[in-house]
C-alpha cells in the first residue's frame, strides 16, 4: 500500500514538475511575442522625417554635361516609380545600360543627386519599398525574413537585415 501510494505521488508530482514547466514556456513564449509585436508595431507606426532637399552650390562641378544629367535624373525617377529596383540582378552597369550612360556617370550623378552610393541608394529605395509594403499587405507580414528579403530584391536574408537595421538605427 505504501508502495503504490509513493508511486503515486512521485506520479502526481512529475505531472506537477512538467505542468510547471509548461507554464513557464508559455509565459516566456507569450512575453516574447507581445516584444516583437511591438518591435513591429514601431517599424510600421515609424514616420520618416521629411528630409529638406540642400540645393548644392556646386551642382556644375560634377563635371557632366547639363544635359545629360538631366537624362539620367529624368532615368533615375523611372526607374523609381516603376520599381525597377526589386529586380535582384541590378547592377551600377546593368542600370547603366538601361539608361544608355556609362557607370560613371551614372555613379556620380547618384553620388552628388542623392547624396549616397549606388548600393546605398538601391538598399534605401528597397527598404522603404519593403516599409510599405508591410504597411499594407497583412499576408507579407507573414513571410520569413528571407522571403521578404527576396520581395525586396535582397539576394539574401542578411544582406537586407543589415541594410534594415541600419535604416531603422539611422533613422531613430
Amino acid at each position: 500500500m505504501k508502495k503504490n501510494n509513493f508511486f503515486f505521488h512521485s506520479i502526481i508530482a512529475g505531472i506537477s514538475i512538467v505542468l510547471f514547466l509548461l507554464l513557464i514556456l508559455f509565459i516566456y513564449q507569450y512575453h516574447k511575442k507581445r516584444v516583437y509585436k511591438q518591435r513591429f508595431e514601431e517599424v510600421i507606426n515609424f514616420k520618416e522625417k521629411e528630409t529638406v532637399k540642400v540645393v548644392k552650390t556646386k551642382k556644375e562641378n560634377i563635371n557632366i554635361p547639363k544635359q545629360i544629367r538631366e537624362f539620367i535624373l529624368e532615368g533615375l525617377d523611372e526607374f523609381e516609380k516603376e520599381q525597377k529596383f526589386i529586380t535582384s540582378n541590378i547592377t551600377l552597369s546593368s542600370l547603366a545600360k538601361d539608361l544608355n550612360t556609362n557607370t560613371q556617370y551614372l555613379s556620380k550623378v547618384v553620388n552628388h543627386y542623392k547624396d549616397k552610393s549606388f548600393s546605398a541608394y538601391l538598399s534605401d529605395l528597397r527598404i522603404s519599398y519593403i516599409i510599405e509594403r508591410l504597411k499594407k499587405d497583412v499576408v507579407l507580414r507573414k513571410y520569413t525574413v528571407k522571403a521578404i528579403a527576396i520581395e525586396a530584391g535582397f539576394n539574401n536574408a542578411e544582406s537586407f537585415s543589415k541594410a534594415f537595421f541600419k535604416r531603422i538605427r539611422k533613422k531613430r
